[in-house]
């Protein structure tokens, strides 16, 4: 899997023998060093340096003793790419973030573990003035002065930069090559993540390892901390699966409920539609004081001989007697009766059903607005209405049936 590793560190003294390892040159060209190298180039050298070699040469040459030679930036590769990939998208890297600087570079494979070098020097080239020659060169004046921003107050700020610029190179890098791996360069705490960071492994625990089979306590450590970040790695998974199922779980529960109440509506629908003349039933009364519909029979309801009629009862703070809806045995069409405490009526037509609950919510809760000495719990509402119709309308269905 993609890892994500990059270190910084300053090169303090021997400029041309960190060149020389990093590049596998002099005493590093041969044996098994060797055989981990790739590839390896350098950039933006000046014209008087005939190799990258003689470059850091003079480097270390001409540097003031106390004086810092460059930086190296480790920088770890992807497996899932190729080593063309690998060289690729590392070269553009190093032209837009070190365009400034004379550096050397190389890429190393080692156990399955592609990784890169990059040694820059801290001294950051002025194009507008003449190039100055191998003498002058680490001169602060008449030379190339160190560039502060690596080497003053905002360095953090810098590499902070420049890790967040390698973590979008890698993954742009990764998505050309169609592969779903990312890398991030933040830590695991400002992730959010629970996993726990592996530790460094040094090269003496590995040959103590690889001669005796003794496993020291680094190494030990480490290996638990891989098992523990896998076992979350399969919880996580696990976790990630089930909220998928939830979700598809109650979207299918939403998808039937819809389904339920288009159904509902239809049915209600339908059944206002057509006569009935078997309505009748007594008044019953709710347990929590509201008043419940009376079906009456249509000989009661002569002003409009509806074919559904919610017969209100009339106490002291109920002021609306009866609501009736149904079908108007003369002209056809669907209404809705409400007749008031104070003898006034009031008739609309509707369309559907949704169209009946707005307007009965608007006559009712303009009727209530007028009248506010009436209490919540004795009030019909429009679900109160909604519920109680499809009660009466399914008993409707089922009587037709």
């Amino acid at each position: 899997m993609a890892i994500y590793h990059f270190s910084l560190k300053v090169v303090k003294a021997h400029a041309d023998l960190k060149f020389d390892y990093i590049a596998r040159q002099g005493k590093y060209s041969n044996g098994r060093k060797a055989e981990e190298l790739v590839t390896s180039w350098s950039g933006n050298l000046p014209s008087w340096a005939s190799s990258a070699r003689q470059f850091w040469k003079t480097i270390e040459t001409h540097e003031k003793p106390g004086q810092s030679r460059g930086r190296t930036i480790e920088l770890a590769l992807p497996n899932e790419l190729t080593n063309e990939q690998q060289l690729l998208y590392t070269k553009k890297w190093c032209d837009d973030n070190l365009k400034d600087h004379a550096y050397s570079a190389a890429i190393h494979q080692k156990n399955n573990n592609p990784h890169v070098h990059i040694f820059f020097c801290e001294r950051k080239i002025d194009r507008n003035k003449p190039e100055p020659d191998a003498e002058h060169y680490c001169k602060q004046r008449s030379g190339y002065s160190k560039d502060r921003m690596i080497t003053g107050s905002n360095r953090k700020a810098w590499l902070i930069d420049k890790r967040k610029s390698w973590e979008i190179a890698t993954n742009k890098a990764l998505e050309l090559a169609g592969q779903n791996a990312r890398v991030d360069s933040r830590s695991l705490k400002d992730q959010g993540s629970n996993r726990l960071p592996q530790i460094k492994v040094g090269y003496k625990d590995y040959i103590k390892l690889n001669r005796t089979g003794m496993k020291g306590t680094r190494y030990e450590r480490n290996e638990r901390i891989k098992q523990y970040n896998q076992l979350l790695d399969l919880s996580d998974g696990y976790l990630k699966e089930c909220q998928k199922l939830d979700a598809e779980f109650e979207e299918t529960a939403q998808q039937l409920e819809t389904e339920k109440t288009l159904l509902k509506l239809e049915q209600i629908d339908r059944a206002a539609r057509h006569d009935d003349e078997s309505v009748g039933a007594d008044l019953n009364q709710s347990s929590n004081g509201m008043a419940v519909p009376k079906m009456v029979d249509n000989n009661t309801a002569d002003q409009l001989k509806e074919e559904r009629t919610m017969q209100i009862e009339n106490d002291d703070n109920n002021k609306i007697t009866r609501i009736s809806w149904g079908i108007n045995i003369r002209t056809r069409p669907r209404c809705v009766f409400l007749q008031f405490a104070d003898g006034k009526e009031k008739v609309f037509t509707y369309s559907n059903y949704e169209q009946l609950l707005s307007q009965y919510t608007k006559e009712i809760q303009h009727y209530y607005e007028q009248h506010p000495e009436i209490p919540f719990e004795k009030r019909v509402t429009s679900n109160s209405l909604q519920k109680e119709m499809g009660k009466f309308q399914q008993k409707s269905i089922g009587r037709q049936r």
